[in-house]
């Protein structure tokens, strides 16, 4: 199984470099959406990471999916580059 990103340029470039190959860069979250939709119809795709800023956005559909699909992919929200804390 493969894992997936969703997320802003560094936070994509970052696990891509970590070697990823499943990213999506998003700006907007209808961009975040769309490819959490793309992702959790892959049958390859055991994993789903997303950007916290866009998961929180995107509670509902989440939760929908959860419901819809039993354990495949997990679903997890990781913290936001934007919200660095330096």
């Amino acid at each position: 199984m493969k894992t997936a990103v969703i997320g802003g340029r560094e936070v994509a470039a970052g696990f891509a470099l970590a070697g990823v190959s499943c990213t999506k860069v998003c700006t907007e979250i209808w961009e975040a959406k769309s490819a959490l939709k793309e992702f959790a119809h892959r049958n390859d795709i055991g994993v789903i990471l997303i950007e916290n800023n866009y998961a929180e956005d995107m509670q509902k559909e989440i939760e929908s999916l959860m419901q819809v699909r039993d354990s495949y992919p997990l679903i997890i929200a990781i913290p936001s580059y934007a919200d660095k804390k330096w």
